[in-house]
Protein backbone atom coordinates (compact mmCIF):
# COMPACT_ATOMS: atom_id res chain seq x y z
CA UNK A 1 0.00 0.00 0.00
CA UNK A 2 1.23 3.24 -1.20
CA UNK A 3 -0.14 5.14 1.23
CA UNK A 4 -2.48 4.66 4.60
CA UNK A 5 -5.51 6.92 6.27
CA UNK A 6 -4.02 9.95 8.09
CA UNK A 7 -1.15 10.62 5.70
CA UNK A 8 -0.39 13.97 4.69
CA UNK A 9 -0.69 14.64 0.62
CA UNK A 10 0.33 17.36 -2.05
CA UNK A 11 -0.89 16.95 -5.66
CA UNK A 12 1.53 16.77 -8.87
CA UNK A 13 1.17 16.45 -11.97
CA UNK A 14 3.46 14.16 -14.07
CA UNK A 15 3.32 16.06 -17.16
CA UNK A 16 6.04 14.10 -18.35
CA UNK A 17 5.14 10.50 -18.12
CA UNK A 18 1.81 8.98 -20.10
CA UNK A 19 -0.94 7.95 -17.14
CA UNK A 20 -3.89 5.91 -18.31
CA UNK A 21 -7.54 6.96 -16.77
CA UNK A 22 -10.65 5.13 -17.63
CA UNK A 23 -9.38 4.20 -21.13
CA UNK A 24 -7.86 7.18 -22.15
CA UNK A 25 -4.33 8.71 -22.29
CA UNK A 26 -3.79 11.75 -19.76
CA UNK A 27 -0.76 13.96 -19.48
CA UNK A 28 -2.08 16.72 -16.87
CA UNK A 29 -4.12 16.99 -13.98
CA UNK A 30 -6.79 19.22 -15.07
CA UNK A 31 -7.81 16.91 -17.92
CA UNK A 32 -9.09 14.22 -15.51
CA UNK A 33 -9.83 16.79 -12.51
CA UNK A 34 -10.48 20.22 -13.49
CA UNK A 35 -11.22 21.58 -9.85
CA UNK A 36 -8.00 20.55 -8.55
CA UNK A 37 -4.06 22.10 -9.08
CA UNK A 38 -0.86 21.68 -8.39
CA UNK A 39 0.32 21.92 -4.48
CA UNK A 40 -3.01 21.88 -3.32
CA UNK A 41 -2.44 20.00 0.33
CA UNK A 42 -4.89 17.19 1.67
CA UNK A 43 -4.97 14.09 4.31
CA UNK A 44 -5.61 10.00 3.20
CA UNK A 45 -9.24 9.95 5.08
CA UNK A 46 -9.98 6.58 3.40
CA UNK A 47 -8.32 3.54 1.02
CA UNK A 48 -10.78 2.06 -0.90
CA UNK A 49 -9.29 -1.66 -1.83
CA UNK A 50 -11.99 -1.91 -4.25
CA UNK A 51 -11.62 0.94 -6.87
CA UNK A 52 -8.11 1.09 -8.08
CA UNK A 53 -8.57 4.02 -10.21
CA UNK A 54 -9.83 6.01 -7.55
CA UNK A 55 -8.06 4.40 -4.20
CA UNK A 56 -7.38 7.14 -1.96
CA UNK A 57 -10.21 9.11 -0.24
CA UNK A 58 -8.56 12.48 0.11
CA UNK A 59 -10.04 15.46 2.03
CA UNK A 60 -8.46 18.78 1.15
CA UNK A 61 -7.78 22.14 3.37
CA UNK A 62 -10.25 24.20 1.64
CA UNK A 63 -12.80 23.51 -0.40
CA UNK A 64 -11.97 21.70 -3.66
CA UNK A 65 -15.71 21.41 -5.66
CA UNK A 66 -16.21 17.91 -4.29
CA UNK A 67 -18.05 15.68 -1.99
CA UNK A 68 -17.62 13.72 1.18
CA UNK A 69 -15.63 10.55 0.32
CA UNK A 70 -19.24 8.67 1.43
CA UNK A 71 -19.47 11.01 4.47
CA UNK A 72 -16.04 10.64 5.67
CA UNK A 73 -14.68 14.10 4.75
CA UNK A 74 -16.36 17.97 4.69
CA UNK A 75 -18.80 18.57 2.14
CA UNK A 76 -17.05 19.96 -0.69
CA UNK A 77 -13.34 19.30 0.33
CA UNK A 78 -12.75 15.85 -0.68
CA UNK A 79 -12.22 13.90 -3.67
CA UNK A 80 -11.28 9.84 -4.53
CA UNK A 81 -7.84 10.31 -6.72
CA UNK A 82 -5.30 7.98 -7.70
CA UNK A 83 -2.04 7.33 -6.70
CA UNK A 84 0.16 8.76 -9.33
CA UNK A 85 -1.85 12.06 -8.55
CA UNK A 86 -0.39 12.38 -4.91
CA UNK A 87 3.27 12.82 -3.29
CA UNK A 88 3.38 12.00 0.41
CA UNK A 89 4.65 15.14 2.31
CA UNK A 90 5.36 14.91 6.11
CA UNK A 91 2.91 16.90 8.65
CA UNK A 92 4.86 19.71 9.53
CA UNK A 93 4.63 21.10 6.11
CA UNK A 94 1.27 20.26 5.59
CA UNK A 95 0.18 22.43 8.73
CA UNK A 96 2.31 25.32 6.84
CA UNK A 97 -0.41 24.65 4.06
CA UNK A 98 -3.35 25.24 6.61
CA UNK A 99 -1.56 28.31 8.01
Amino acid sequence: MRFKVGDWVKIVNHEKSQRYYEGRSCECLKTVFPHLKNGMVGKIILVNGLNLQHKYGVEFIDEVGGHTCGERGKVGQCWWLPAFFLNKIPRKEAVLYAL
